[in-house]
């Protein structure tokens, strides 16, 4: 009876927090399960990504390349391989990088001018990840022969939107949002003004 009275449009909230994960002071920006939900990557500050037994709780691996020379950043976007043998991780000074969850060490890195709010390592090929900079067009890379791949016809600069009115048109029509459907073979791409457009990887 009393679920009949409830409000239709209130949200179904827990009730209390059953569990945190805890290591150190790191602050979770982004988080991820892999294929099996048997591990959960967390990206954090000082670009950070701690891996977690999610059976256990306890911390398996701790994922950090740090160069001295460069500002301290914090992972903005991670995702997994299918096979979970690699991660990918975006840092908000533009850096992507791909693991090697075994080793823990970064097989592959890559500077892009912007920061890439999504990141995807390809269903079919471990070799190859989509990546959705906020400032560019979304891009395919193969990182055996750094081959890159734009879809250029998914962006709208601020440029092309007249002056007055560039800044508020240009955000709008930003992509946001990037990824491949399941087989790999098409990539759905989205933007800020709702539109989400379908493209075939090969072509």
């Amino acid at each position: 009876m009393n679920q009949l009275l409830r409000d239709p449009f209130e949200a179904d909230y827990p009730d209390r927090i059953e569990e945190e994960l805890q290591h150190g002071n790191l602050q979770a920006k982004c988080v991820a399960f892999n294929r099996r939900g048997t591990l959960l990557a967390t990206g954090c500050q000082d670009a950070i990504t701690v891996l977690w037994d999610f059976d256990t709780r306890g911390v398996v691996k701790t994922l950090q390349q740090k160069d001295p020379n460069e500002p301290p950043s914090s992972v903005v976007a991670i995702g997994w391989s299918l096979d979970g043998r690699r991660l990918i991780t975006s840092e908000d000074k533009g850096k992507v990088r791909i693991w090697d969850v075994e080793s823990g060490t970064a097989i592959y890195t890559q500077k892009f001018e912007s920061t890439c709010l999504t990141v995807q390592i390809s269903p079919s090929n471990n070799d190859v990840f989509i990546a959705c900079p906020n400032q560019h067009v979304p891009v395919i890379v193969n990182i055996t022969n750094s081959e890159v791949k734009e879809f250029p016809g998914a962006h709208v600069p601020e440029t092309a939107m007249g002056a007055s009115r560039s800044k508020v048109a240009g955000e709008a029509l930003r992509n946001y949002v990037a990824c491949f459907e399941r087989s790999g073979e098409q990539v759905y791409i989205g933007n800020g003004k709702g539109v989400v457009s379908v493209w075939n990887v090969a072509t």
